[in-house]
């Protein structure tokens, strides 16, 4: 019961998220901005950090993380209707495989135990937080860097970098939201003090870095690539910070790589994710050609 708690949980915020990205995506049309709107989504967001931590005190990490490609799922259908994303049939097996391969990582993935999660907090010794923080921060200036370098060219190292970061900034957030449950079961008040100022500078970063990929990219991309960027962070947190252990092993190995074979299909494939400069939808193609009728036939007789 427990764990069905933390399932649900997880479906919600999956929701939740999926409705205020595409809130944020179509009030960044460059054809009819509307940025009351896109603080609307942003607003919105704010509430699936605290839905995820809820979920992540009913269940293991690495069990109830993959419950969010339900967003998937969602996307793949309303993307084509919301904004004019075309969805490729490239697109369609990659969310294929990182759905399969999260349906398998649920399957195999850590049983709970006896949930003590809900009753204590888990808390992680010195080394292993120390060690995560210095990865953290080492990982998150190689994407920044990135970011900046590539923030004019847009592609594809722009969409990858963007959604890997937007990923690692969701898990942190989650580990900063338990280390403030643990801080106050322990009663360590600076330690408390200390969580709270984390989570203040990781949250809103995060808001930003999800609300520039969904203003430059296409959604058929971008949402599987965070999504599943947040999902192997969570999953690798579960493992090497709380010490989850897989029901089995190797099973969830092979759904982790079902897992990532989608991933790289998607990171890969160029057609489907148009930069900032060069990002139209179908509606816009058609008005074009009804507009310049010569200019698209003379384009025709040169090609």
């Amino acid at each position: 019961m427990v764990l069905l708690i933390g399932l649900c949980l997880s479906a919600l915020s999956s929701l939740i998220g999926f409705t205020a990205l595409n809130i944020q995506r179509h009030a960044q049309r460059p054809s009819q901005p509307r940025p009351r709107l896109n603080m609307c989504g942003v607003l919105l967001n704010l509430l699936v950090g605290p839905t995820d931590m809820l979920s992540y005190t009913f269940a293991p990490q690495s069990l109830v993380a993959p419950v969010g490609t339900l967003s998937l799922v969602l996307n793949l259908v309303a993307a084509p209707r919301l904004h004019g994303d075309v969805v490729t049939r490239r697109d369609a097996y990659a969310t294929f495989f990182i759905i399969l391969g999260t349906c398998l990582c649920i399957i195999f993935g850590a049983d709970g135990g006896d949930a003590e999660g809900v009753d204590s907090p888990a808390v992680p010794d010195s080394s292993r937080m120390t060690t995560y923080i210095v990865a953290v921060l080492l990982a998150g200036a190689c994407l920044t860097a990135t970011l900046v370098k590539f923030s004019r060219k847009g592609g594809q190292i722009d969409i990858v970098a963007n959604a890997l970061f937007a990923g690692l900034l969701a898990s942190s957030t989650v580990v900063a939201g338990k280390s403030i449950g643990a801080a106050v079961s322990a009663g360590f008040p600076f330690r408390i003090i200390r969580c709270l100022l984390t989570l203040a500078g990781l949250a809103p970063t995060h808001l930003y870095v999800l609300n520039r990929g969904m203003g430059r990219h296409s959604s058929v991309v971008f949402v599987p690539l965070n999504v599943a960027a947040s999902l192997l962070a969570n999953m690798l947190v579960g493992f090497s910070l709380y010490g989850e252990a897989p029901a089995s092993p190797w099973c969830f190995a092979c759904g982790a790589s079902v897992l990532i074979a989608g991933v790289l299909c998607l990171a890969v494939g160029g057609s489907s994710s148009p930069t900032t400069e060069t990002f139209c939808n179908v509606e816009e193609l058609d008005k074009a050609d009804k507009l310049q009728p010569n200019a698209t036939k003379l384009l025709k007789r040169l090609l």
